[in-house]
């Protein structure tokens, strides 16, 4: 599969789904008080078998990582908390919280088989999106760095 059919994938994940809309973001009294940078992409240590990345991106307050093994595709996105702002369109069905090694993720799945991670370490916030198992993606997340 192409980079560009996978944004094609992508794209039309996001925008096939249902009216309403929740945002997510962080209030001001939550958010460094500076406006934060990201120092560093971080990367997975681990990936399941057969992805390689495909395509990358960045700038002071993000950065996107696509990973792909030739049919499915895995997307890493890191902000600054300050910058972090989130909109669902209910294609989410199912979402719940796990504690793993530490960490609390929030864990939202669709109909369709993605499953979204989001998840906070320090000054940033991470998005993790796969057609993978929740352990895999929770795998691939806890070994960033």
């Amino acid at each position: 599969m192409s980079v560009s059919a996978i944004r094609e994938r992508i794209f039309s994940f996001f925008v096939t789904r249902g009216p309403q809309v929740d945002v997510t973001e962080y209030a001001e009294e939550n958010a460094p008080s500076a406006a934060a940078k990201l120092d560093k992409t971080l990367e997975p240590a681990y990936l399941p078998e057969g992805y390689a990345l495909e395509d990358s991106s960045a700038d002071e307050e993000s950065s996107y990582l696509l990973y792909s093994d030739g049919e499915s595709f895995i997307t890493i996105e890191q902000f600054a908390k300050s910058a972090y702002k989130s909109a669902t369109d209910g294609e989410y069905k199912t979402e719940k919280r796990v504690a793993s090694d530490g960490v609390e993720y929030i864990v939202r799945t669709s109909d369709d088989g993605a499953t979204l991670l989001v998840w906070e370490k320090g000054d940033c916030v991470f998005e993790l999106l796969g057609f993978i198992s929740e352990d895999e993606l929770i795998k691939t997340a806890s070994s960033l760095s």
